[in-house]
């Protein structure tokens, strides 16, 4: 009997060799302990989402990347809110206590300290004002106020020279009367003692006279002082005699007071 080659490598090689390379070809993945989906669960839903709403902040672990930053409605972002507020309330509640601590006499007292202080600056603003008002009148300049301000002056004393000068036997002192409310106080010392010197005679004789304004003029202004140049006609009649006339000028000095204006002297030429 002939008996009919084989070749053990050459068969056995060819034959499993395929079989072998086609299970390696196709290698299946290993699947992980844990790794499969569980019964019920979504897997569409990410494992880091938590069920309650609020968001967990992946971290990647890694400690040069940085965390992701919080979003408003984190609770570590409204822990730092509070945290602020309750850093700030302290400074509220010590100004509190502050001011609590001065007890209603220790406020009277810095009220009558503030009051004290208002009132010595404005006497002082006062006194400069009018210092400063006199150091500005000069000679090529007496006037260093605005018209505004010396007009109703000088109609003050125009009126009142014609009050302080004029005078009636039959109403000579209520014309006294009403001559001490045109006039400071200085002024009407000077002017009773010389009224009273002259009662008895311009009583006796029955004595008339009157005083007309014919022209006025400043000459000199401050923001408290003003001096007007007046021109006068004077009327007097006695008894058994004739009226007489004569012109002449006075210079009337007035002042600001809380009163307006009120004369402080005369000079007549």
């Amino acid at each position: 009997m002939a008996q009919r080659p084989t070749d053990r490598s050459t068969g056995r090689s060819t034959g499993r060799s395929t079989g072998r390379s086609s299970r390696a070809s196709t290698s299946r993945p290993r699947r992980l302990a844990g790794s499969g989906s569980r019964p019920g669960q979504d897997v569409h839903r990410p494992a880091t989402e938590a069920t309650d709403g609020s968001r967990e902040v992946e971290r990647s672990g890694d400690p040069l990347v940085p965390p992701p930053p919080p979003m408003p409605g984190d609770p570590e972002v409204h822990d730092q809110h509070e945290d602020r507020e309750e850093q700030a309330a302290p400074a509220d509640e010590q100004t509190t206590v502050a001011w609590r601590g001065l007890g209603r006499r220790g406020l009277l007292a810095l009220v009558a300290v503030i009051v004290l202080l208002t009132a010595a600056v404005v006497v002082e603003a006062v006194v400069l004002w009018r210092d400063d008002d006199r150091a500005g009148v000069t000679a090529e300049r007496p006037v260093v106020v605005p018209e505004r301000t010396w007009r109703p002056a000088v109609e003050a004393a125009a009126q009142g020279a014609q009050i302080v000068l004029g005078a009636s036997w039959e109403t000579y002192d209520e014309g006294i009367e009403r001559a001490r409310g045109v006039m400071t106080d200085e002024f009407a010392e000077t002017y009773l003692a010389t009224k009273e010197d002259v009662r008895e005679d311009f009583v006796d004789q029955r004595t008339e006279v009157e005083v007309r304004v014919l022209g006025q003029a400043v000459t000199r202004a401050t923001g408290s002082t003003v001096q007007a140049l007046l021109f006068l006609n004077q009327y007097v009649t006695k008894k058994g005699a004739q009226t007489s006339f004569s012109e002449y000028r006075a210079l009337v000095t007035v002042v600001d007071t809380p009163d307006g204006w009120l004369i402080d002297q005369i000079d007549t030429q």
